[in-house]
């Protein structure tokens, strides 16, 4: 079985529109939205709980095909930071 995980998301796709989680862990330590956050400054919290789900997919045999940023909300967040923030 494959699963689809999207590391990033917001309203586009049933999230919050920060793009925190539903308990409240934001993806970025700098900023508030994805009009704002600064991809060079990932939360290890938010990643940590991505890096969960893949481990518990592989735990069960699962293939995980993983979209690092949905383009629906994200798109501002990848503009605003160009083409180097966050390498």
């Amino acid at each position: 079985m494959l699963l689809f995980l999207t590391c990033l998301v917001s309203t586009y796709n049933a999230g919050n529109a920060d793009g925190r989680t539903y308990s409240g862990v934001a993806p970025f330590t700098s900023g508030n939205s994805p009009a704002t956050y600064d991809l060079a400054t990932p939360n290890e919290n938010y990643f940590a709980l991505i890096d969960a789900m893949i481990n518990l997919a592989a735990s069960y045999g699962q293939n995980v095909f993983l979209d690092p940023i949905e383009t629906g909300s994200w798109t501002v967040t990848l503009q605003n930071n160009g083409s180097t923030e966050g390498l």
